[in-house]
């Protein structure tokens, strides 16, 4: 039986939402925590192939801190139908920091149609993202995180764990002026987009038309008329390359707003575009993610903000999660 992971590289972030100075020390009240699926292949058997059990050990510097055994029905319930492997089962942890935790060890056992069992061990790095590039916000003023980095989002399902979906916000804090089902109601929609730093821009489009209500989104036919089908679910979007491995994607962006092709040299907090409903979107938003390549299927990159900060308190947050209201100067 074979076993991988995806990503290929599995990254920790700290939950931390104040940033630690560097003569604080972090203690066991701080957590931090990491995602991803693990992929179990039989060569030359025939589906459906169920999980029996796991052992997972917690390895810090050698040393087992931590062992969990899985039930199959367990596995069971987190296992994610996908035609292209046997198994797929997505694996999330949140864990003291303090254990310092830098691996894994996968034990899984499973069964083929046929009642054979199958028995795999597959040690897992973790590693903390060391982020080259310094980023600002890609939006100006007050927003809300409304999906990223937790658990139960919908960002797993793609690679971008790391994602964020962000709402920009009315001057009392309001994310509609009115019922909200026009784009036109939301105080984001046509808000200005820019880039986070200097960079090269390595793929632009602006084809994709508006969702034209919220909630509704474009059919498969639709997708099947337009050229790049893929990477059209992010609708109207912009990578950018700033180096060393690290590209911006900044999507769902307003029809005929991208100001930027590709082989553009853009600078940092240069506009390239507008807040959106374009692609797979059910509300004008901006998605951003850090990716470690230029494309939408490159893995996410925890990423980190130099300018944002807690709306109405003081506080520099560089790493937003779900739920908190923001504002980048």
């Amino acid at each position: 039986m074979e076993l991988n992971t995806i990503p290929k590289r599995i990254y920790k972030e700290s939950n931390q939402v104040w940033p630690v100075e560097e003569h604080e020390l972090l203690n066991a009240y701080n957590t931090e925590s990491w995602s991803f699926y693990i992929v179990a292949r039989l060569p030359q058997s025939s589906k459906p192939i169920h999980p029996l059990s796991a052992k997972i050990e917690l390895i810090s510097n050698k040393n087992v801190v931590k062992a969990v055994m899985v039930s199959g029905s367990s596995l069971e319930q987190v296992a994610i139908p996908e035609k292209k492997v046997d198994l797929l089962i997505w694996n999330h942890f949140t864990e003291p920091t303090a254990l310092e935790i830098n691996s894994l060890r996968y034990t899984i056992q499973v069964q083929d149609v046929k009642g054979v069992r199958f028995e795999n061990t597959l040690k897992i790095p973790l590693r903390r993202y060391e982020q080259k590039a310094k980023l600002v916000f890609p939006l100006k003023g007050k927003c809300v995180v409304a999906a990223g980095h937790e658990l139960n989002e919908n960002h797993r399902w793609e690679r971008s764990q790391f994602a964020y979906d962000i709402f920009p916000l009315g001057p009392n804090g309001e994310v509609v002026r009115e019922e909200g089902s026009a784009n036109e109601d939301w105080w984001g929609y046509g808000v200005p987009v820019i880039a986070p730093t200097d960079g090269i821009v390595v793929y632009a489009r602006d084809d994709i038309p508006e969702n034209e209500r919220t909630g509704v989104l474009p059919d498969a036919a639709f997708y099947k008329t337009i050229p790049d089908q893929l990477n059209a679910t992010a609708g109207n979007n912009v990578i950018i390359d700033h180096g060393q491995k690290e590209y911006s994607l900044l999507a769902h962006l307003k029809h005929g707003s991208v100001a930027v092709r590709k082989g553009d040299h853009v600078t940092k907090e240069q506009q390239i575009g507008c807040v959106g409903n374009s692609g797979r979107s059910d509300a004008p938003h901006l998605h951003y993610q850090l990716i470690s390549g230029p494309d939408i299927l490159c893995d996410g990159l925890p990423s980190r903000f130099e300018n944002s900060s807690l709306l109405g308190l003081k506080g520099r947050v560089t790493s937003p999660k779900r739920g908190l209201f923001l504002i980048a100067e």
